[in-house]
């Protein structure tokens, strides 16, 4: 990939400045806290274990769902949505939906969306329970590549769409002999199915909540994750208004805790990006046969900047981008250590080749610094690269 000849490379460069500088100087001491903090980078329910055995208590939620243990007396659902949060892109709202999980990634959710049983467009289509394989790059009304083959919408890059009529429509369709070949023949390996498969038990949830799901990779949760977000977590700071209670979290247990020291966990947490809501934890079970369901929803549409191909108007400003930096400065008690009105002090930019990855490497950027620092504007200029930010 070249990056001198692709603008739009330069313009991501310059809005992560705020992000990589940050991020860097904050996220890596958070890996090497105390003995007693919680050092994972994944959501190992043992972690958990070691902190309550220690004394150190994970805050309940008093978020409690309505139960039902009975598929057949769950009242009917019709599903609304996706509505734009905010007028922005990156944040959708759903009203009346159930979430499954992916087995074997934590970052992707299976969305069950209701229709009215006289709906035959979708009721007679014997593969409206089944979701399209991975991985998807478009919007929810874009055409996937299986629409064709399922004859539903596929639902975005982390948000899988099913449809049904009921919870147990679903549960008995995508249990369906013929269904379980066509999900094998899409691709979907066991291990990548999403959980539940089988349903006995719904938890209906009414106050609103927004799903936390989310590659523990530190390059996505950064560029897949929290530039989605970032452009809403500035409207909610901005109004003094959050619009959910609950977090509904399926990435990783407890990452609304101070116990938990996942520094991606402290980071969102660092910011303030969950206002006032209280977590709940649903890191599916391997064998749980209980799906989750929410009167209103919010999800975020990840990794929607790089499918954009990181246009300015898919990015946060650098509005956004300052508010950001100066809290995390401030939150941290870190020394500013950039003041542009001081010319004495440099300022910094790291560059980041994907070099440990072995693939989606940018193969001249060391040509790029030096092409750059050989310009007089640019004397003032520290110039550095990043090897690998998982350091």
């Amino acid at each position: 990939m070249s990056l001198a000849s692709n603008t739009k490379i330069n313009i991501v460069i310059t809005l992560v400045i705020g992000i990589i500088l940050a991020v860097i100087q904050i996220s890596i001491p958070l890996l090497h806290l105390n003995g007693n903090s919680l050092k994972t980078s994944d959501g190992d329910p043992s972690k958990i274990r070691q902190l309550q055995r220690e004394g150190k208590k994970i805050k309940a939620s008093s978020i409690q769902p309505i139960i039902y243990n009975n598929t057949q007396t769950i009242p009917p659902y019709l599903s609304a949505g996706p509505h734009a949060v905010n007028h922005l892109p990156g944040l959708y709202e759903f009203h009346n939906v159930c979430l499954t999980r992916s087995a074997g990634d934590e970052s992707l959710l299976g969305l069950i969306y209701f229709v009215p049983p006289d709906d035959v467009n979708v009721y007679n289509n014997p593969s409206r329970c089944i979701p399209c394989p991975l991985y998807l790059m478009h919007g929810w009304d874009d055409k996937g590549e299986q629409q064709d083959t399922l004859k539903h919408k596929c639902g975005y890059h982390n948000l899988h769409a099913m449809y049904a009529t009921s919870v147990s429509d679903w549960s008995t369709c995508i249990n369906g002999r013929a269904n379980k070949r066509t999900y094998r023949d899409l691709g979907w390996f066991p291990d990548e199915r999403f959980v539940p498969s089988s349903v006995s038990s719904v938890h209906y949830y009414k106050e609103p909540m927004i799903a936390l799901a989310h590659n523990m990779n530190i390059g996505h949760a950064l560029w897949d994750h929290l530039l989605t977000i970032l452009p809403h977590w500035h409207t909610f700071q901005y109004q003094n208004k959050f619009p959910y209670k609950g977090v509904a979290s399926f990435s990783i247990e407890a990452c609304l805790s101070s116990n938990t020291s996942q520094w991606y966990c402290e980071l969102l947490r660092t910011i303030g990006i969950f206002g006032g809501a209280q977590e709940v934890n649903m890191v599916p079970k391997k064998y749980t046969t209980t799906l989750n369901c929410f009167e209103r929803l919010l999800t975020p549409f990840l990794a929607y900047p790089r499918w954009k191909n990181y246009e300015p108007e898919s990015m946060p400003s650098k509005l956004v981008f300052d508010e950001f930096r100066r809290v995390l400065y401030e939150k941290f008690k870190l020394p500013r250590q950039i003041d542009f009105k001081r010319k004495s002090i440099s300022k910094k930019i790291l560059f980041y080749a994907h070099e440990p990855s072995g693939r989606r490497v940018w193969t001249n950027m060391n040509d790029l610094i030096s092409n750059a620092k050989r310009k007089v504007e640019h004397n003032d200029w520290e110039l550095s690269t990043v090897y690998d930010f998982g350091a």
